[in-house]
């Protein structure tokens, strides 16, 4: 794309051309380029900015006339009335919306560079040839334009660079840039340590719940014992009840035996009543046992609770003890509740046939 630039005109010329399109009010109406010349004394150069000026927004063109826009006029009547300060201002604002500044200050941001490099740089920036007529000239009005509105600035030795405010600037926020790197970079570090010392953490953490873990295993241990202990004495006092209970039911069998071979004729109620002396004793005998066999269960529950295998073991042993003691009873004592059972049989047949066989008091009277 081609961007016009000044022709032919050196800088102060192109700002009396600008002056001279307020001194003949064409903020007020629209003029024709003769009438800036007759105003300036500048023949020929008048018409040949105005595509320039109209590409910065300070003219625009009605038909073959041309009208100062509001920011033209601010431009111009600061440069009439030799307002530099103004002037500068409203230069800068105008050349810093056009497409081109923007790519030659580029070009010099990092790199300094002489008017004699830089040239055609811009020249290929705005697309203008440099062996047409006028565009060399044109091209250094337009970098002294860019100085003097503080867009460009030179160092000692006449190289275009940025102005000196602006690479204090730039050096602050490339500082400011290296700083955030600085401290993401800590940030980064601090997180990677962080999680290191987090994964040490981990580690040694199974070792503490490890050792923190012993001693409630012999918590745990010791409790099992205890409820061992529990089963092992609630299944003796069962055994010993049990045992006792058929003692004395074998007791009573003997006794309910002997008197029944040795009652006399006419005395069989007093039989019937040991008969039922020897049956509440063999239920006496059943429930001792069940109670025996509840309490080893209520000291295997126990036992379980504590949660340790031990106990649950213990009470596993203990459990058969009840079983043992009956069948140790039935072997030795005969007083098993099917042998007593057995014996209450006999001892009621035994009462039936003396009663048939006995005399009735009527027969005794007769004989």
């Amino acid at each position: 794309m081609t961007h016009h630039i000044p022709k032919g005109v050196s800088l102060d010329t192109l700002l009396q051309i600008v002056a001279g399109w307020s001194a003949v009010g064409a903020a007020a109406e629209p003029k024709y380029t003769s009438t800036v010349e007759d105003a300036t004394d500048i023949a020929d150069a008048v018409g040949r900015q105005t595509r320039f000026l109209e590409e910065l927004g300070l003219l625009e063109p009605e038909g073959q006339q041309h009208r100062l826009t509001d920011r033209g006029q601010a431009l111009a009547g600061a440069v009439a009335v030799e307002d530099e300060v103004q002037a500068r201002k409203h230069a800068r604002e105008a050349l810093a919306e056009w497409p081109v500044t923007d790519q030659v200050r580029g070009i010099v941001r990092e790199n300094p560079t002489a008017e004699a490099d830089l040239v055609p740089l811009v020249a290929a920036v705005t697309g203008q040839d440099l062996d047409a007529d006028r565009v060399r000239s044109g091209l250094t009005t337009l970098l002294e334009l860019y100085d003097w509105a503080g867009l460009l600035d030179r160092d000692e030795e006449g190289r275009y660079r940025l102005p000196e405010t602006e690479r204090a600037e730039e050096a602050a926020a490339e500082e400011a840039d290296d700083d955030v790197e600085g401290s993401t970079e800590g940030e980064e570090n601090a997180s990677e340590k962080n999680a290191s010392e987090e994964g040490n953490a981990a580690e040694e953490a199974p070792k503490g719940t490890v050792t923190e873990a012993e001693p409630a295993a012999e918590d745990a241990e010791e409790t099992g014992e205890e409820a061992t202990e529990e089963v092992e004495d609630a299944a003796a006092e069962a055994a010993e009840e049990v045992e006792g209970a058929a003692e004395e039911t074998a007791e009573s069998a003997e006794t309910a035996a002997a008197e029944l071979g040795e009652l006399p004729e006419g005395v069989l109620s007093d039989l019937t009543s040991l008969v039922d002396e020897v049956e509440s004793a063999a239920e006496e005998t059943k429930t001792a046992a069940e109670k025996a066999e509840v309490a080893a269960e209520t000291a295997q529950e126990a036992a379980m609770g504590a949660g340790d295998d031990e106990a649950a073991a213990a009470s596993d042993h203990t459990r058969p003890a009840t079983g043992q003691h009956a069948l140790t009873l039935g072997v030795d004592l005969d007083a098993d509740a099917e042998s007593l059972e057995a014996l209450i049989r006999g001892i009621r047949r035994g009462i039936v046939v003396e009663e048939e066989q006995s005399p009735t008091a009527s027969e005794r009277d007769s004989e």
